[in-house]
């Protein structure tokens, strides 16, 4: 890796700070970066203090891009460096994750920024960057080994253990054409729970665990059954219960919100697929707001370092 895209947004990155620090890390382990804006900012380009050139331009001559912002940034940006087979590393200045309350300093951002970059460029620590930069490992994890990853973390360490997923299980992503930010999900949620809502939850953890890991299809359905978050945010994605009920008497073997949405998911077995696919495309397609189905297999392997 010779040449990073930085691209922060700028309404996320206060002055580009975070950025900018990034930079001098970067170019600090023999690295040349450039800076490309997602967009064009009110005030135009050049209040920052730095060079920023057209992205489109520098997608051919560049190894990788860092996104700095929210998800809608990163996967904006991941929709460009596709066509180009870019890989997009994601710095998320939006939050700690869905279900978390809690903000991250411009400072804290900065430090985490920094020593991420540090152990990838240094020491090759790829979970422990990742960790940082996304927030917490729930998604990071997964992203990095693959398959089903089981994590959980502290003020000083975090700790995984990569499970492998079963074949004959795929995944249907249900794809409405309006977002939800993560600001207004997560403002429909309670500031409590309940004691029962919470072992109600913890159950059903456990239970999606056992009944992956030994095939039991039969408890999926359940294990995925929720009262922390699904129904609060449902207010927010019309149709979702008659989605999900469609779902059902399609073949699901489950289904659930995708963080804070607006994507819903269904756990469809191999051999129905198929019919599953048929049957709920035709479905959404008699709804408002555009649905789209695609089935995918889940990735086992997770992320690979290709050196020429």
């Amino acid at each position: 890796m010779k040449r990073v895209i930085l691209c922060p947004n700028p309404y996320r990155d206060k002055g580009l700070t975070v950025a900018k620090r990034a930079a001098e890390i970067l170019e600090g382990a023999g690295l040349s970066t450039v800076f490309c804006l997602p967009f064009k900012p009110e005030g135009g380009e050049g209040q920052y203090g730095v060079p920023c050139r057209p992205l489109h331009q520098e997608l051919r001559l560049s190894d990788l891009i860092v996104a700095f912002g929210g998800d809608g940034t990163i996967l904006h940006l991941a929709r460009t460096a596709s066509m180009r087979g870019i890989p997009v590393l994601g710095v998320n200045l939006g939050s700690l994750g869905f279900m978390s309350d809690l903000e991250v300093g411009e400072l804290d951002m900065v430090q985490a920024t920094e020593k991420a970059l540090r152990l990838l460029v240094s020491h090759g620590d790829h979970t422990g960057a990742m960790k940082l930069l996304e927030g917490h490992p729930d998604n990071s994890n997964p992203a990095i080994f693959g398959s089903m990853v089981v994590g959980a973390q502290d003020e000083k360490i975090m700790r995984h253990v990569r499970l492998e997923l079963p074949d004959d299980l795929l995944f249907a992503i249900m794809v409405p054409d309006f977002p939800v930010s993560t600001e207004k999900a997560r403002g429909v949620l309670p500031a409590s729970y309940s004691r029962g809502d919470v072992v109600y939850n913890v159950s059903r953890g456990a239970l999606l665990v056992a009944s992956i890991l030994t095939g039991n299809y039969e408890n999926l359905a359940m294990a995925m059954e929720d009262k922390i978050h699904q129904p609060y945010r449902k207010t927010l994605i019309p149709g979702m219960e008659e989605i999900f009920e469609a779902a059902d008497g399609f073949g699901a073997a489950a289904c659930y919100l995708s963080g804070a949405g607006s994507t819903l998911m269904a756990m469809v077995r191999r051999d129905g697929a198929e019919v599953f696919q048929r049957k709920m495309s035709a479905y959404l397609r008699t709804l408002p707001n555009n649905w789209e189905l695609t089935l995918l297999e889940p990735d086992l392997e997770g992320a690979k370092v290709k050196t020429e």
